[in-house]
């Protein structure tokens, strides 16, 4: 009966201990940095430390049906994520119209607007390179910006230009032509007549 009862109590003993313990704290396995846009904070390197941020300087050039058209594609983009136009210049090379922009880039969406800006049209060079920084308070990813300068060039060779080009050059020799005639022929008509009359005058004075 005795060994009953402190068997019992050892067992209430025990139950009181490990109820009054303080549980082990639970050990995190993982965690990464909660953002808004987690599409955006994937894009930028998380390997970079913190005090510094890495600010690109781009260079690409693309070869476009329609320079004027694909700038105004390029400015959407670049607003659609913050961005915006630094600076434009166009001119005119064999008649054909070249454009140049640059653009400034929040350095946590430049390779999304860098990819984007690729498929405007065909690639003919490019050029990357990024400066590491040190950041000041407040500065983050998002608004500090990157640079890309866009050169827009029409097609080396294209088809309805040649054609056009063709066209024009042909059409100007048949024009060439008939300004020609247009100027030679009252003379000739005044040549037959005046000859015409000759032989007339000549005839009747045989007569």
């Amino acid at each position: 009966m005795s060994t009953s009862r402190s068997l019992s109590f050892i067992s209430l003993l025990s139950f009181l201990i490990a109820a009054c313990s303080t549980p082990a704290t639970p050990q995190m396995i993982g965690s990464y940095p909660q953002t808004g846009d987690q599409n955006s904070s994937s894009e930028y390197n998380s390997n970079i430390p913190g005090n510094t941020l890495v600010v690109y300087n781009a260079y690409m050039e693309l070869e476009v049906n329609d320079t004027e058209y694909t700038a105004r594609q390029a400015k959407q983009i670049v607003s659609s994520q913050g961005g915006y136009l630094v600076s434009s210049r166009s001119w005119y090379s064999n008649g054909e119209r070249w454009t140049t922009l640059t653009l400034a880039v929040p350095i946590a969406r430049f390779d999304y607007v860098y990819q984007s800006l690729l498929r405007l049209g065909t690639l003919v060079s490019d050029d990357v390179s990024g400066d590491r920084v040190y950041v000041d308070y407040g500065s983050n990813p998002y608004n500090t910006f990157s640079n890309i300068t866009l050169q827009l060039r029409p097609p080396a060779w294209n088809v309805g230009k040649a054609i056009s080009s063709w066209f024009t050059f042909l059409w100007s020799i048949v024009w060439s032509v008939i300004k020609i005639v247009l100027i030679v022929t009252p003379f000739v008509l005044m040549l037959i007549g005046f000859v015409t009359v000759v032989r007339w005058v000549v005839s009747r004075a045989k007569k």
